[in-house]
């Protein structure tokens, strides 16, 4: 059994992304990416490898943040940049 945590508030995103792993449902997965991340990676392979990787049933989630490439993530009045 596995326990993951992603920090923040819940997304409906992040549970998508949750019952993909727990249903190991590559279809639903690639189709959250973006067609230049589809067309640019082999997310087939990558996202079966991380399905081999979490071999077990995740049994708990801490809260879930999301944010998209260029957004900014707010904690307690400083802006994280990503990348």
């Amino acid at each position: 059994m596995s326990s993951i945590g992603i920090a923040g508030g819940k997304s409906e995103i992040g549970k998508t992304i949750i019952t993909c792993f727990e249903n190991k449902d590559k279809e639903t997965l690639i189709s959250l990416f973006s067609e230049n991340m589809q067309a640019s990676r082999d997310l087939e392979t990558e996202i079966e490898d991380a399905f081999n990787y979490m071999d077990s049933e995740i049994i708990e989630y801490g809260l879930i943040h999301s944010s998209v490439g260029g957004g900014e993530i707010r904690e307690e009045g400083y802006t994280l940049r990503e990348g």
